[in-house]
């Protein structure tokens, strides 16, 4: 037998200990209920108010942070970008999180931030609350480079124990958008340019916070009422919850009228504590704008600019502008202006600000938005008329004194005294005769003619359907009734009434195209930024359809081609190598400065200009003629009042050197064939 004693407990001490214990629970029971009558009964006020602090610290306790996504693009015809978006960083620190003194944490943060960011210790120097600060502005344009190595630097030190804080409780970064453009000036009066501007953004998922639990309840018993209603309803969010954020918004050009498509649709990410302090986070993923595909070649575009620093060089323009259209299509390839300016300067600094020497003169451009008298490049119209109106007859032979008096006191003179006698009708257009287009129009086509004939080619009209934001309509007057009679044969040779670039564009286009005349287009499609095959074309549309037959178009450019091949031609510096050349030369008087562009005195007042297109040949077969067609560009140049210096201003001068070296371009990037070969061949 084991001498083990074993303990026994007696039976009145097990029932001791059990009405113990009751007794304690009772007592904890009754110390519950007692408490729970003081809060309801003896100070209801007390607790309510501290369950109303409660549950708007932390029920209603939200964040809505915006995310950003990327402006459209504009694209040229080939999908190359015009525009891009920069990636903007903005770094802001807490100071006060950047750990203890005395474990050295705060000092290594501290020389980390300035060894990336040098100064920051100016800044510390003056401000002796600094590490107290709960926010502080370290960069508003951190460099990739520089946040990647602060970040990789301070999550080291964290590892290894040498620092208090996570990285992300001492650092922050913003991110946004900025527009860039990718070359600078390149089409600036086309684009236009943005402006940071600050934006209310509103969520679109809208739901309401506490609606009913915003009242100021001004005594007890409406705080116990709210108190009992915010625990036993649910609310939602605010329908004006949102933020003012900033953003690029188009300021002129595209950008401007195109800002709904290009803008992006921002997101956000909502957080809320719920009645159950469970966490809760909606997110809508932000948009990217829509790309915007012009018709605009990148590669013609760059020639296009270098031919215009060619011109400022030597002449010293006013302003100068080239221009290039594909006349089947009506699609503007190209189209630069002088002078000019940086759009990303002006989107820094807003458009028609007077900074950095960026005026309200750099707005305008001679392709569409400035307004001037054409010239001699307005005799080919004029004669065209007539030649379709069957007023003048092919072979026709007229007489072109040095001057002529078409029954007024104000001759029309030759601008030289070499046009004299009788000449063939193609020899106005070669030897740009001012005597004889004055005849043509007075004598044989009348002036109602002239006026109908400009108004079919869309003189004082836009020429791209509104797509060329601030295009001007030129200024020619109501009616033929509206001028004098001195003015008749002044409108025939290109004066008392003005055109843009892009209006003599088309209708030179329309001689091109076998008399149809299109609208200038500009937009070519649309498309996402996620998807760049997915593109909704514009399709080209015909304004005018047999304005001229096409055999006063192939008359017609048959005496254009003696602008540069005749010996007497006035443009005979437009001539190609390889292919035929249709053109006229203009200088036109400038009697009243063209919008901004002031005329110094020892600057010219006239405008130098060459339009034409190539190939130039006529073939008789169909499909040979649509094959030329279909191959042909127009190009236009104007220099507006060039310097005396350079001492020419006659746009076979000035302009025509230009056009050659345009044309020559476009043949070799499209490789266009020789068209002189084939027409001694069909001959």
């Amino acid at each position: 037998m084991s001498n083990q004693v074993r303990h026994r407990v007696s039976k009145g001490a097990l029932v001791t200990r059990v009405k113990l214990i009751k007794l304690m629970l009772l007592a904890g029971f009754g110390v519950m209920i007692a408490n729970l009558a003081y809060m309801q009964l003896i100070a209801p006020s007390q607790y309510v108010l501290q369950v109303d602090k409660a549950l708007k610290g932390v029920l209603g306790t939200q964040s809505i942070i915006h995310e950003s996504a990327s402006r459209g693009l504009f694209l040229d015809t080939e999908g190359r970008p015009l525009t891009t978006q920069k990636l903007i960083r903005r770094v802001q620190c807490t100071p006060r999180n950047f750990g203890k003194k005395k474990s050295g944490s705060q000092d290594l943060v501290y020389q980390t931030l300035v060894d990336h960011f040098p100064d920051l210790k100016s800044h510390v120097d003056k401000d002796q609350n600094f590490f107290q600060r709960s926010n502080y502005l370290l960069s508003v344009n951190c460099p990739n480079h520089t946040w990647d190595s602060l970040n990789r630097k301070l999550k080291k030190y964290y590892e290894d124990g040498e620092i208090d804080h996570r990285p992300g409780s001492m650092i922050h970064e913003f991110v946004s958008f900025r527009r860039h453009y990718v070359e600078n000036n390149m089409l600036c009066h086309l684009l236009g340019g943005v402006e940071r501007k600050q934006a209310f953004v509103r969520s679109e998922k809208n739901k309401k916070v506490f609606s009913e639990g915003d009242i100021d309840a001004r005594n007890n018993e409406q705080k116990k009422v709210y108190a009992r209603t915010v625990l036993s309803k649910t609310y939602s969010l605010t329908p004006h919850i949102g933020a003012s954020v900033k953003l690029d918004v188009g300021t002129a050009g595209l950008e401007r009228k195109f800002d709904q498509y290009l803008a992006p649709k921002i997101g956000w990410r909502h957080s809320l504590f719920s009645k159950n302090r469970s966490f809760r986070l909606e997110h809508l993923t932000p948009e990217p704008g829509k790309n915007i595909l012009l018709t605009i070649d990148k590669l013609i575009q760059f020639e296009a600019q270098k031919q215009l620093q060619k011109i400022k060089e030597n002449f010293d323009p006013v302003a100068a502008a080239i221009m290039v259209v594909h006349p089947k299509s009506g699609q503007i390839v190209a189209m630069a202006g002088f002078p000019d300016f940086n759009l990303n300067d002006i989107s820094d600094h807003g458009w028609g600000l007077k900074k950095d020497g960026l005026g309200e003169v750099t707005r305008e451009s001679l392709t569409f938005s400035a307004q001037f008298a054409p010239g001699s490049t307005f005799k080919p119209i004029v004669l065209a008329a007539a030649l379709e109106e069957g007023v003048l007859k092919e072979g026709e032979i007229i007489d072109c004194p040095w001057a002529y008096t078409p029954g007024n006191r104000y001759p029309i003179k030759e601008s030289n005294k070499g046009h004299k006698g009788p000449i063939p009708w193609e020899a106005i257009i070669y030897e740009s005769s001012n005597v004889g287009t004055a005849k043509v129009a007075m004598e044989k086509l009348g002036f109602s003619k002239t006026y109908q004939y400009m108004s079919e080619l869309g003189f004082g009209s836009t020429s791209s359907g509104g797509y060329l934001p601030g295009e001007k309509r030129g200024d020619i007057r109501r009616g033929p009734n509206s001028y004098s009679a001195v003015d008749y044969p002044r409108v025939a040779i290109g004066q008392s009434f003005s055109v843009t670039g892009v209006q003599m564009m088309m209708a030179y286009c329309a001689l091109a195209n076998d008399g149809n005349l299109l609208e200038a287009q500009i937009i070519k499609g649309f498309c996402s930024s996620n998807d760049l095959d997915d593109i909704k074309f514009y399709p080209s549309i015909n304004r005018g359809t047999d304005i001229f037959s096409s055999k006063t178009c192939d008359l017609m450019i048959g005496a254009m081609r003696g602008v540069v091949e005749n010996r007497k031609g006035t443009g005979k510096k437009a001539k190609m190598e390889n292919h035929t050349v249709a053109g006229k030369t203009g200088t036109a008087q400038i009697l009243s400065p063209t919008a901004n562009f002031i005329v110094p005195e020892d600057h010219y007042k006239f405008t130098g200009s060459f339009i034409g297109f190539f190939p130039a040949s006529t073939p008789k077969r169909q499909i040979e003629r649509e094959k030329i067609i279909d191959q042909r560009y127009a190009v236009g140049v104007w220099v507006y009042a060039p310097s005396k210096k350079g001492r020419q201003y006659y746009g076979g001068q000035v302009a025509a050197p230009a056009f050659k070296e345009m044309c020559e371009h476009i043949a070799r990037i499209y490789h266009i064939p020789s068209d002189i070969k084939e027409e001694v061949e069909t001959l």
